[in-house]
């Protein structure tokens, strides 16, 4: 067999087709390895959480883990008006962060599933840069009633408070949220 136009007869062509070949391999290895870090870099760990599969385990539990505030006939009852005992704003106006300040991982997606059954407007789970102390539901101005009733609704109640400035998530997480529940670990083993 006669080397082509443009083949040397010594092998060289191959030679240099299977170097081609490794550094093509390497290079999308490579590219590979740093998509998977950069995903596991930005992903909060709740994003892995399966939404149908929270919902079926939240719908399992006993009915104390309900999310919706108690129904009172009491017109001083957190989340109730004087006439009968309706909440006073419409939980589907309010948008809710709840936000993982805890080590358990998930705590906030099981939370969030748990808060939305009450008819609340969920955001995206989200992450404290550090873990918490305590549990805290916060609010911004004209929203303490729904932070009220949210945390009424948990168990054990986390204790309500104005959101703080800078406040406990990135600014990029908290978006439009009025309400932002921050998960200890007390409140996440429970979840």
């Amino acid at each position: 067999m006669s080397a082509g136009r443009y083949a040397a007869a010594d092998g060289s062509f191959v030679k240099s087709a299977r170097g081609a070949l490794a550094r093509g391999v390497a290079l999308i290895a490579v590219a590979v390895v740093i998509g998977i870090l950069l995903l596991e870099a930005t992903d909060p760990p709740d994003s892995l959480v399966d939404p149908a599969t929270v919902a079926t385990n939240a719908t399992a539990g006993d009915d104390s883990s309900s999310s919706a505030p108690p129904a009172s006939d009491d017109p001083e009852a957190p989340g109730t008006t004087a006439e009968g005992g309706q909440p006073a704003f419409d939980p589907g106006s309010v948008s809710v962060l709840v936000a993982n300040g805890s080590s358990v991982p998930g705590a906030a997606g099981r939370l969030s599933a748990t808060i939305e059954e009450g008819g609340y407007s969920i955001a995206p789970p989200a992450d404290t840069p550090e873990d918490v102390d305590a549990s805290v539901v916060y609010f911004v101005e004209g929203f303490e009633e729904a932070a009220t009733a949210i945390a009424a609704s948990l168990s054990p109640a986390p204790s309500v408070a104005a959101l703080p400035d800078p406040p406990p998530v990135s600014a990029g997480d908290l978006g439009d949220a009025e309400v932002v529940v921050v998960v200890a670990a007390e409140l996440a083993e429970s979840a």
